[in-house]
């Protein structure tokens, strides 16, 4: 069955995955509260503001142990910049991990997305990705988790995703 909307030739995005270097936390803050000085450390580090709270995402290392947090993320970054025109690219990612039972995290910046997944989630991750046809180049990886190391065979099937938002869709249940 077509998607309704279809573009005839529709041909898929291709990106590379990054594991960044360091663990993250998200962590919540009151709604009202100023951006916290630690907040700012590293290269990458996300604010969103609500009326319900302050979420921040930013080096698990940096963060108060008194802190409401969630630790332990490892952040796979999508090669960037990726076109507003594309469709079904986060899609593609993160159905195969739903059905693997893989929590996430996305976030999304003007160029790019990320998706944060537990550091003991990693491995399965990788399988599962692999597992749903994304195959190709290899992975640049800044740092290895415990169970995962940068020579792993998985590893290099990884990068060049091809995203195919045409393959039949999978429900989300």
């Amino acid at each position: 069955m077509q998607r309704r909307g279809r573009r005839k030739g529709y041909r898929p995005a291709v990106v590379k995955l990054y594991v960044l270097d360091d663990l993250y936390a998200v962590v919540r803050c009151d709604p009202d509260a100023p951006l916290p000085d630690w907040a700012r450390g590293g290269p990458f580090w996300s604010v969103t503001r609500t009326d319900a709270e302050l979420s921040v995402v930013c080096r698990e290392d940096d963060v108060p142990a008194t802190a409401s947090a969630e630790r332990g993320w490892c952040a796979l970054e999508l090669a960037g910049p990726l076109d507003f025109s594309l469709t079904g690219v986060v899609s593609a990612l993160v159905v195969p991990l739903a059905e693997a039972e893989v929590p996430i995290f996305v976030l999304s910046t003007f160029e790019t997305d990320y998706l944060l997944v537990r550091e003991r989630d990693l491995e399965r991750s990788v399988s599962a990705l692999t597992t749903a046809g994304h195959h190709g180049g290899q992975l640049t990886v800044g740092r290895a988790a415990p169970t995962l190391h940068r020579d792993d065979s998985r590893f290099s099937q990884l990068v060049g995703l091809a995203l195919r938002a045409g393959r039949e869709e999978r429900a989300l249940s």
